[in-house]
């Protein structure tokens, strides 16, 4: 909302700025009835819980592309047992859960 602000302190009166005065005041509602429904729900980890949760998501996406060119020159070597292969991937997954929060 600080961009906001700054635009319509930059911008001359007329049209323009009017339509920029109406998205802040919109977005300021709306960001108003997101904070009011979220304690109607129960709360909520709050901005700092939201920003954490989004870092870890984007860590972990990092993570796993950047595995996937280890993955792609590693290769499988070949057939394998679809039960091994299962196993295998259980296994990769379980080092994730801590990055996936419910």
């Amino acid at each position: 909302m600080s961009v906001l602000s700054s635009q319509i302190a930059m911008t001359p009166r007329g049209p323009h700025r009017t339509a920029l005065e109406n998205h802040l005041r919109e977005t300021r509602d709306h960001a108003d009835r997101v904070g009011n429904r979220r304690k109607a729900l129960g709360g909520g980890s709050g901005p700092l819980g939201s920003v954490i949760g989004l870092a870890e998501t984007v860590i972990g996406q990092v993570l796993a592309i950047g595995k996937t060119p280890i993955d792609l020159v590693r290769g499988s070597g070949g057939e394998e047992d679809p039960q091994e292969r299962q196993g295998r991937l259980r296994h990769r997954g379980a080092g994730d859960r801590h990055l996936h929060r419910t």
